[in-house]
């Protein structure tokens, strides 16, 4: 079963990379599917559509989008070393393949978060609808771009020399693929119900969530908004499983029989069962609006299951296509270097280090 087959070095730093590259892509899924949110409600509001429960989330999402990007962008880092290391010809020869596409990703990151910023202004929230829908549709296509870069470079990736050779002399600007549109879409639709996860989180813990004072109306503006998280988990969740069987369709054969009824069977379980559920509990909260703590918690518990086995399937597509003789022969080599000990001790003080910045933050703005 994977990742058995693979040599013991290249299992090693592919558990890194897919421990890291889960934790960023849990961030990343809270920015993409955030920005998105915090579009339609701007869009809703110039429409004269909008209602408690929009506002609220888009004001929440807006005054923490910023803090959410530069904790993606973070927790990038280190799945980014580890990439090199693992697919080091494979990555680097994507990167100089797409060049300036590539490269742009910086530049628009950088537009992005400013407009983030400028979103959260009070000076900016006092402008008219219509500008501030623009800005918030800007922002969520600065995201789609990156996500589309990302997923280009990823395909490419998987290619061979003959491919290669020939998109260097088609000298494209973008990279065509059958995989590409699927498995973008795929991807992004997952993002909302991680997304509506951690905002059921932030929403239950934060005492500064800025609610009507009356009981009542406050207990039907949180069954609004559950309800809202809910609708959008459910509609992302059913376009997620169709760009799955289309995304299915598209895989090579050899990778298809081990997803199917291969080695990589259990993760296929696993995945599906663990986003059915999750889809389904998601459903209950929509058409009721409530939300204890104990369908929170399955929920995330289930949400927690399928994308861990989605990123073993993630990397089973990947390692079912590439020669490891060369890779493997260079992770021995790396493993020998050592420094190991010195990320691990980082990795755990910069966690520890953001933890202490939030709570201190939160106790700052605690009222009392």
């Amino acid at each position: 079963m994977f990742p058995q087959e693979l040599p013991e070095a290249s299992i090693f730093y592919l558990a890194w990379y897919a421990a890291t590259w889960l934790l960023h892509v849990v961030a990343m899924n809270y920015v993409l599917a955030g920005s998105a949110l915090v579009a339609a409600a701007a869009v809703r509001e110039w429409s004269k559509r909008s209602n408690a429960a929009w506002r609220r989330l888009g004001d929440r999402l807006r005054d923490w989008l910023p803090f959410a990007l530069g904790v993606t962008i973070t927790f990038g880092v280190a799945p980014l070393l580890f990439v090199q290391v693992l697919y080091r010809r494979e990555f680097y020869t994507a990167n100089l393949l797409l060049s300036h596409r590539w490269m742009s990703i910086v530049p628009v990151l950088i537009v992005a978060f400013y407009l983030l910023y400028l979103q959260k202004g009070a000076w900016w929230s006092r402008r008219s609808s219509g500008p501030r829908a623009a800005v918030a549709i800007g922002v969520f296509v600065c995201f789609a771009f990156v996500a589309g870069s990302w997923t280009e470079n990823h395909l490419l990736s998987l290619q061979g020399q003959a491919a290669w050779t020939a998109e260097y002399v088609a000298d494209r600007w973008f990279y065509s693929h059958p995989e590409l549109l699927p498995r973008l879409a795929l991807w992004c639709c997952v993002a909302f119900p991680t997304s509506a996860t951690l905002l059921a989180i932030q929403i239950r813990c934060d005492p500064q969530d800025a609610r009507p004072t009356d009981a009542v109306a406050r207990e039907n503006v949180d069954r609004e908004t559950t309800a809202l998280l809910g609708r959008a988990a459910v509609a992302a969740s059913s376009a997620a499983a169709v760009a799955a069987l289309v995304y299915l369709s598209r895989i090579p054969d050899v990778v298809r029989a081990r997803i199917v009824g291969g080695d990589a069977m259990p993760y296929t379980v696993a995945a599906v069962g663990g986003f059915v559920v999750q889809a389904g509990l998601w459903f209950g909260v929509a058409r009721s609006g409530d939300l204890s703590r104990v369908r929170l918690t399955a929920i995330g518990a289930t949400l927690g299951l399928a994308l861990v086995a989605a990123t073993a399937l993630r990397e089973i597509r990947r390692t079912s296509v590439l020669d490891w003789s060369a890779p493997a022969e260079a992770h021995a080599a790396a493993a020998q270097v050592g420094g190991f000990a010195v990320f691990f001790t980082f990795f755990i003080v910069n966690a520890l280090a953001v933890a202490w910045c939030v709570r201190l933050v939160r106790r700052h703005l605690r009222p009392g």
